[in-house]
């Protein structure tokens, strides 16, 4: 239970480390209707966002799945930290014209962002 409550609070630090940027970058921008240019970037700002909260518990997983075969003082929260940067890179560089599902491009880059 104790185990559960900690992955609940990283995860929680891990959301709001994704959504802060996100803050800063709706205040930054003028709120009286100015050019649609800097509103399309943040509507393409937040759907990365909201792809990479939605895809948290895979990073999560994998950060779990790799700890069982990682040295004892290895933590598992710098594990699911890495795997959100891992995240995050994935998220924006994934092209869909690829023909790759994002799942299976962001597993690849969330594993190389924890071993690596």
């Amino acid at each position: 239970m104790r185990y559960q409550t900690k992955i609940h609070q990283m995860r929680a630090k891990a959301v709001d480390a994704v959504e802060s940027p996100l803050r800063a970058i709706k205040h930054a921008l003028p709120h009286d209707g100015g050019p649609d240019r800097p509103r399309r970037r943040l509507n393409r700002h937040i759907n990365r966002e909201s792809l990479a909260v939605e895809m948290l518990p895979l990073a999560e997983r994998m950060a779990l799945k790799i700890r069982g075969h990682l040295p004892a003082h290895v933590e598992v929260g710098d594990l699911i930290a890495n795997g959100v940067l891992g995240l995050l890179e994935a998220v924006t560089k994934f092209d869909p014209s690829k023909g790759v599902k994002l799942e299976a491009y962001a597993r690849h880059r969330v594993r190389e962002a924890i071993l690596y």
